[in-house]
């Protein structure tokens, strides 16, 4: 999504979970002058990711009606499980950084509670990365004296 604030916009980019709205990333920019005569620089060609972004862009300006669900953008692309994977992986890691940070507690302190290395745990808590096992999880959690809720919801 994108929004003029004035002098400057924002970009957020997000994703709708059980009916919450969960942020994966913002930006703010100033607006140049470029940005306001409407030219940009022409974008320089990145392989596979450049290609894939051409042909979305192709898609949605046949589109006849603008704003439609972007999960089904998604699904359409193929996409969709990877983006809610890593949207759940990153609200896990926030809410356990949150959680660390909340009771003073450091990431060698918390590795040692679970008895595991501190790579480890960093790649708990790193957001990009989506291996994270139910067992790990749970270790982390009775580590900080809470305990994990799964469920299935619905798709």
């Amino acid at each position: 999504m994108r929004s003029s604030l004035g002098d400057r916009f924002a970009r957020t980019f997000f994703i709708v979970v059980d009916e919450e709205i969960i942020l994966l990333h913002g930006i703010i920019k100033k607006v140049t002058d470029r940005a306001k005569t409407g030219t940009r620089p022409r974008p320089q060609p990145a392989g596979e990711l450049y290609e894939r972004i051409q042909k979305m862009k192709t898609k949605a300006s046949r589109n006849a009606h603008r704003g439609g669900d972007f999960s089904e953008f998604l699904a359409e692309e193929g996409i969709l499980a990877e983006v809610e994977i890593l949207a759940l992986k990153r609200v896990v890691a926030l809410q356990l950084q949150q959680i660390l940070e909340h009771e003073k507690v450091t990431k060698t302190q918390l590795a040692a509670r679970m008895k595991t290395s501190r790579a480890s745990l960093d790649r708990i808590l790193d957001p990009t990365n989506p291996s994270l096992t139910v067992a790990s999880l749970g270790k982390a959690a009775a580590a900080l004296g809470r305990k994990v809720e799964l469920r299935f919801v619905p798709a």
